[in-house]
């Protein structure tokens, strides 16, 4: 739409045939994200009557894995050298010049650059002031061998999480964003907190059973994530002691893994997190019939 409003073209490579291996395994969710923060920066620091040019190519590795090398190209206001050695942190943006009005969270690539990490992508950034932007990224993928099953698997997943509402504490902006994106895009509804105290005040002021689990980050300032849970589990409502509770944490030891069940949790997620693993553990425990008769 805002390409649309600003008569800015997008022209992209749709043949598929070059494509040996359209099958992959891997998380479309981020890459899905990946495209979207780029394509978007193309379009949000073009130029009226400006273009996106997108590329996309197959390299292959081996015979069970292929490279995507991903091209966005702009004809937008560009980036100075100065701007670009600090694009990665949270919260950059351009202080003066024309990227100063184009008003953003300041997470975009911060994101991009965390999500291409944990699939040991990369990506490298060309640009020069008033004359555009080239960003190419690479991303390794194991190749889909069975594809039928897994498809159909997948697509029984997402829709037993479509509809659920789901109670996000985590007091990391970034990983918070980066939740709240791969939640929505499996249509799950999200309310969110930045520390337990807020999660807390959160569930007891919502009606019963209005939440179907809680994301509960561990490490989090005014009330941790063990202390929160605790306090859920003792708040008194009706779904109380029944709705799923899924720790988020760095710590993947034995002991932390018996310190969040001793909290009254259900699950422990080791971050960063495995985003299929994620969506798997949420399907599981929000299974409504089972925990009905349960």
């Amino acid at each position: 739409m805002r390409a649309d409003k600003d008569n800015i073209s997008i022209f992209y490579e749709d043949d598929m045939e070059q494509f040996l291996y359209p099958y992959l395994i891997g998380s479309p969710v981020q890459v899905k994200q990946i495209l979207v923060n780029l394509i978007n920066n193309g379009i949000k620091y073009n130029q009226e009557n400006g273009a996106v040019y997108i590329s996309l190519r197959e390299n292959c590795i081996s015979d069970t894995r292929v490279e995507l090398d991903i091209s966005i190209r702009d004809t937008g206001i560009g980036m100075s050298e100065t701007f670009l050695k600090d694009i990665y942190k949270p919260f950059v943006q351009a202080d003066t010049g024309a990227r100063s009005r184009y008003m953003g969270t300041g997470l975009g690539m911060a994101i991009v650059k965390n999500l291409l990490e944990r699939m040991n992508g990369t990506i490298d950034i060309k640009s020069k002031k008033d004359n555009g932007t080239t960003v190419n990224v690479t991303i390794p993928f194991e190749i889909a061998r069975k594809t039928t099953s897994a498809k159909i698997a997948d697509e029984d997943e997402r829709s037993s999480l479509n509809g659920l509402h789901i109670l996000l504490a985590e007091d990391n902006e970034l990983n918070r964003e980066i939740a709240v994106f791969v939640l929505e895009d499996e249509n799950i509804s999200v309310t969110q907190a930045v520390d337990g105290k807020e999660a807390l005040d959160i569930f007891v002021k919502k009606p019963e059973y209005y939440f179907d689990a809680v994301l509960m980050d561990i490490m989090m300032p005014n009330m941790d994530g063990y202390q929160a849970t605790n306090a859920i589990r003792n708040c008194g409502k009706k779904d109380a002691k029944t709705v799923p509770v899924i720790a988020m944490t760095a710590n993947a030891f034995d002991d932390d893994r018996k310190k969040t069940q001793e909290a009254g949790m259900n699950a422990h997620l080791t971050k960063p997190l495995n985003v299929p693993e994620l969506m798997k553990t949420i399907g599981t425990l929000c299974n409504r019939s089972e925990r009905d008769n349960g």
